[in-house]
């Protein structure tokens, strides 16, 4: 949300905010038709306070994090879609190979091609979540997070990270400043939008196949199944959810327009701000000259 409604783009912020926190309340649980294993529900905020160490990131770079957590999150949602469509899959075609009731229906030459184009689909799928997934590690994400100080950090135990002294460090404009000059000499906002255009396209085709897939099982089967319908109709339910959440599947296709077909390149990485180095009164030096981050961790 932004911190200054005059200039919400400039200002967006992220936040993390304590459910304990006074006017904070959960005002409705949705009831859905699909993935009731995860609850979705509406939250209110009503003069909640939020401190400063709750910000996540720095103030005004909440465009660029979202950004980059959607081009995080969007491919594990077109490998859910997929596992949802090969779930309908396999049950179809166990039903198909060993049901009474489907006796026959194998030699039908409609039913193999159903079931050919359920396949193709499914391995397409996947392929194109495993491209976003590649693109991600590789090429947008992978130098920052392969960086021997981010492995380093990783290594320390989670008792000394929750330490007052550390806590404090990692949540420091010094601490920040450093993060984000370690993201510009790792990646570039090309690579990330492109990371972001292939994980849009993954989680949009993954969606629209699960739901595709599902039901033409649902067509194959019929309405005297006896429990394989049932288990395709909640799967069904299921599909229908991935092409709404992480962004409705129209939306993430014209972020596929924008970085793949018109070549864009937006706004993906928090900016490079002037800090102050080694205390010295005055001493303001633009970040990209003059941070580093080094393999033990420090800053030059």
């Amino acid at each position: 949300m932004p911190t200054d409604p005059r200039r919400p783009a400039e200002t967006w912020t992220c936040f993390l905010v304590d459910a304990r926190s006074e006017g904070f309340s959960v005002s409705r649980v949705e009831h859905k038709m699909g993935q009731r294993a995860c609850p979705a529900a509406e939250l209110s905020f009503d003069e909640v306070f939020v401190p400063d160490e709750r910000i996540v990131g720095r103030e005004g770079d909440g465009a660029p994090e979202t950004t980059i957590v959607l081009a995080c999150s969007r491919p594990p949602v077109g490998a859910i879609a997929t596992g949802i469509a090969r779930g309908a899959y396999e049950r179809v075609l166990s039903w198909l190979e060993e049901d009474h009731a489907a006796r026959g229906l194998l030699e039908r030459q409609h039913v193999q091609l159903a079931l050919a184009g359920m396949e193709e689909e499914i391995h397409l799928a996947r392929q194109l979540y495993m491209d976003a997934a590649t693109e991600l590690d590789h090429r947008a994400l992978g130098g920052v997070m392969s960086h021997p100080s981010v492995r380093a950090l990783g290594h320390v135990p989670a008792s000394v990270r929750k330490r007052a002294p550390v806590r404090g460090w990692l949540a420091s404009e010094r601490a920040r400043d450093a993060t984000v000059a370690l993201l510009h000499r790792t990646t570039s906002e090309r690579a990330v939008t492109r990371s972001l255009a292939l994980s849009s396209m993954a989680k949009a085709r993954g969606g629209d196949v699960a739901m595709r897939v599902t039901g033409a099982a649902l067509e194959l089967v019929g309405l005297r199944s006896g429990p394989v319908r049932a288990e395709l109709e909640k799967l069904w339910r299921d599909a229908k959810l991935c092409q709404i959440y992480e962004g409705t599947n129209q939306l993430n296709r014209l972020e596929v327009y924008r970085g793949l077909c018109h070549r864009e390149t937006i706004s993906s990485l928090p900016p490079l701000r002037r800090i102050q180095l080694n205390g010295a009164a005055g001493a303001q030096t633009d970040a990209r000259a003059h941070i580093s981050v080094n393999g033990d961790g420090g800053e030059s």
